[in-house]
Protein backbone atom coordinates (compact mmCIF):
# COMPACT_ATOMS: atom_id res chain seq x y z
CA UNK A 1 0.00 0.00 0.00
CA UNK A 2 1.70 3.14 -0.99
CA UNK A 3 1.59 6.46 0.84
CA UNK A 4 -1.52 8.37 0.13
CA UNK A 5 -3.54 5.38 0.23
CA UNK A 6 -2.08 4.43 3.86
CA UNK A 7 -3.04 8.56 4.74
CA UNK A 8 -6.50 8.15 3.28
CA UNK A 9 -7.51 4.82 4.75
CA UNK A 10 -6.00 6.65 8.51
CA UNK A 11 -7.79 9.41 8.12
CA UNK A 12 -11.11 7.73 7.23
CA UNK A 13 -10.53 5.17 10.08
CA UNK A 14 -10.55 8.02 12.10
CA UNK A 15 -13.86 9.70 11.36
CA UNK A 16 -15.21 6.02 11.44
CA UNK A 17 -15.97 5.84 7.65
CA UNK A 18 -14.95 2.84 5.16
CA UNK A 19 -12.47 4.18 3.04
CA UNK A 20 -13.66 3.01 -0.81
CA UNK A 21 -9.91 2.83 -1.31
CA UNK A 22 -9.45 -0.13 1.14
CA UNK A 23 -12.44 -2.38 1.07
CA UNK A 24 -10.13 -5.36 3.01
CA UNK A 25 -10.36 -2.99 6.36
CA UNK A 26 -14.03 -2.66 7.90
CA UNK A 27 -14.94 -0.33 10.68
CA UNK A 28 -17.53 -1.54 12.99
CA UNK A 29 -20.81 -0.33 12.65
CA UNK A 30 -22.36 1.75 15.12
CA UNK A 31 -25.95 0.54 15.85
CA UNK A 32 -28.98 2.09 18.42
CA UNK A 33 -29.93 -0.78 20.77
CA UNK A 34 -31.67 -0.78 23.90
CA UNK A 35 -30.28 -0.78 27.40
CA UNK A 36 -30.03 -4.61 28.49
CA UNK A 37 -30.41 -5.72 32.10
CA UNK A 38 -27.14 -5.62 32.84
CA UNK A 39 -26.34 -2.31 31.34
CA UNK A 40 -29.64 -0.81 33.53
CA UNK A 41 -27.82 -2.85 37.03
CA UNK A 42 -24.05 -1.38 35.88
CA UNK A 43 -25.82 2.03 35.28
CA UNK A 44 -26.95 2.41 38.79
CA UNK A 45 -23.99 0.96 40.75
CA UNK A 46 -21.98 3.28 39.09
CA UNK A 47 -24.86 6.28 39.68
CA UNK A 48 -24.53 4.79 43.30
CA UNK A 49 -20.84 5.24 43.31
CA UNK A 50 -20.32 8.53 41.31
CA UNK A 51 -24.01 10.63 41.76
CA UNK A 52 -25.86 11.65 39.29
CA UNK A 53 -23.64 14.95 38.81
CA UNK A 54 -20.55 12.55 37.13
CA UNK A 55 -22.13 11.56 33.42
CA UNK A 56 -19.18 11.57 31.80
CA UNK A 57 -17.14 9.50 34.68
CA UNK A 58 -19.95 7.50 34.20
CA UNK A 59 -20.43 7.13 30.76
CA UNK A 60 -16.81 5.96 30.42
CA UNK A 61 -17.38 2.92 32.12
CA UNK A 62 -20.27 1.98 29.69
CA UNK A 63 -19.56 0.66 26.76
CA UNK A 64 -21.22 2.05 23.79
CA UNK A 65 -22.74 4.51 25.46
CA UNK A 66 -22.25 8.12 25.87
CA UNK A 67 -23.19 10.67 28.71
CA UNK A 68 -26.40 12.02 27.11
CA UNK A 69 -28.04 8.30 26.77
CA UNK A 70 -26.60 7.29 30.56
CA UNK A 71 -28.33 10.45 31.95
CA UNK A 72 -31.79 10.16 30.55
CA UNK A 73 -31.96 6.32 30.82
CA UNK A 74 -31.16 7.20 34.46
CA UNK A 75 -33.81 10.33 34.41
CA UNK A 76 -36.90 8.51 32.79
CA UNK A 77 -36.45 4.53 33.73
CA UNK A 78 -33.74 3.26 35.99
CA UNK A 79 -33.61 5.91 38.73
CA UNK A 80 -35.36 3.90 41.95
CA UNK A 81 -37.13 7.34 43.13
CA UNK A 82 -39.53 7.35 39.94
CA UNK A 83 -42.91 5.40 40.62
CA UNK A 84 -43.61 2.44 38.36
CA UNK A 85 -46.80 1.63 39.76
CA UNK A 86 -50.03 1.61 38.44
CA UNK A 87 -51.74 4.86 37.71
CA UNK A 88 -54.45 6.14 40.55
CA UNK A 89 -57.90 7.47 38.93
CA UNK A 90 -57.00 10.47 40.95
CA UNK A 91 -53.39 10.95 38.70
CA UNK A 92 -55.23 10.16 35.70
CA UNK A 93 -57.74 12.94 36.19
CA UNK A 94 -55.02 15.43 37.67
CA UNK A 95 -53.39 14.75 34.23
CA UNK A 96 -56.23 15.24 32.94
CA UNK A 97 -56.57 18.70 34.20
CA UNK A 98 -52.95 19.77 33.52
CA UNK A 99 -53.05 18.94 30.03
CA UNK A 100 -56.12 21.31 29.12
CA UNK A 101 -54.13 23.93 31.63
CA UNK A 102 -50.70 23.40 30.01
CA UNK A 103 -51.42 22.01 26.89
CA UNK A 104 -48.75 19.32 26.38
CA UNK A 105 -46.04 20.86 28.19
CA UNK A 106 -45.40 17.51 30.00
CA UNK A 107 -42.05 18.49 31.95
CA UNK A 108 -44.15 21.64 33.45
CA UNK A 109 -46.63 18.87 34.01
CA UNK A 110 -44.62 16.39 35.80
CA UNK A 111 -43.76 18.63 38.49
CA UNK A 112 -47.20 17.89 39.58
CA UNK A 113 -47.00 14.45 39.82
CA UNK A 114 -44.69 12.68 43.15
CA UNK A 115 -42.22 10.64 41.46
CA UNK A 116 -43.55 10.40 37.53
CA UNK A 117 -41.44 11.55 35.04
CA UNK A 118 -42.18 13.43 31.51
CA UNK A 119 -41.81 10.54 29.72
CA UNK A 120 -44.71 8.28 31.80
CA UNK A 121 -46.87 11.09 31.67
CA UNK A 122 -46.69 11.64 28.14
CA UNK A 123 -46.97 7.70 27.14
CA UNK A 124 -50.06 7.62 29.89
CA UNK A 125 -52.00 10.64 28.28
CA UNK A 126 -51.69 9.28 24.95
CA UNK A 127 -52.70 6.03 25.42
CA UNK A 128 -55.79 7.61 27.51
CA UNK A 129 -56.65 9.79 24.38
CA UNK A 130 -56.51 6.45 22.36
CA UNK A 131 -58.52 4.58 24.76
CA UNK A 132 -61.41 7.22 25.72
CA UNK A 133 -60.83 9.10 22.36
CA UNK A 134 -64.63 10.70 22.07
CA UNK A 135 -64.14 12.07 25.66
CA UNK A 136 -60.92 13.51 24.95
CA UNK A 137 -61.61 14.68 21.02
CA UNK A 138 -64.91 16.04 21.84
CA UNK A 139 -63.40 17.97 24.83
CA UNK A 140 -61.55 21.79 24.80
CA UNK A 141 -58.26 20.28 25.76
CA UNK A 142 -56.38 21.31 23.02
CA UNK A 143 -58.91 24.42 22.55
CA UNK A 144 -59.32 22.93 18.48
CA UNK A 145 -61.60 24.72 16.24
CA UNK A 146 -64.92 24.61 15.78
CA UNK A 147 -66.21 22.49 13.05
CA UNK A 148 -67.21 24.29 9.67
CA UNK A 149 -71.30 24.36 9.64
CA UNK A 150 -71.63 22.13 6.28
CA UNK A 151 -72.58 24.44 3.18
CA UNK A 152 -76.28 24.54 2.39
CA UNK A 153 -77.91 21.87 0.07
CA UNK A 154 -77.79 22.39 -3.69
CA UNK A 155 -81.02 23.38 -4.78
CA UNK A 156 -82.98 20.23 -6.46
CA UNK A 157 -82.16 20.00 -10.56
CA UNK A 158 -85.24 20.97 -12.55
CA UNK A 159 -86.60 19.62 -14.95
CA UNK A 160 -86.18 20.77 -18.41
CA UNK A 161 -88.93 22.85 -20.03
CA UNK A 162 -88.11 21.58 -23.95
CA UNK A 163 -88.26 17.88 -24.30
CA UNK A 164 -84.85 18.32 -26.88
CA UNK A 165 -82.78 19.87 -24.16
CA UNK A 166 -80.26 17.25 -22.77
CA UNK A 167 -78.28 17.40 -19.37
CA UNK A 168 -74.92 16.67 -20.93
CA UNK A 169 -72.49 19.01 -19.65
CA UNK A 170 -71.05 19.12 -22.75
CA UNK A 171 -74.39 20.00 -25.21
CA UNK A 172 -74.13 22.72 -27.33
CA UNK A 173 -77.37 25.00 -26.64
CA UNK A 174 -76.67 26.97 -29.68
CA UNK A 175 -76.72 24.28 -32.04
CA UNK A 176 -80.08 22.45 -29.93
CA UNK A 177 -82.38 23.89 -33.11
CA UNK A 178 -80.00 22.12 -35.61
CA UNK A 179 -80.54 18.78 -37.35
CA UNK A 180 -77.73 17.07 -38.26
Amino acid sequence: MNAKVLSITISCLAVGILCASSPDISVPKRHKYCFRFEEDQRLINLVRRYGTDNWKKIASQMPGRNPRQCQERWKHYVNPEIQNAEWTPEEDSLLMEKVQELKGRWTKIAKFFKNRSDIQIKKRWQMLKSQDSELLTDSDIYRRRPPLPLPPPAPPIQSPDQDDVTLDPFYDISRAGDSE
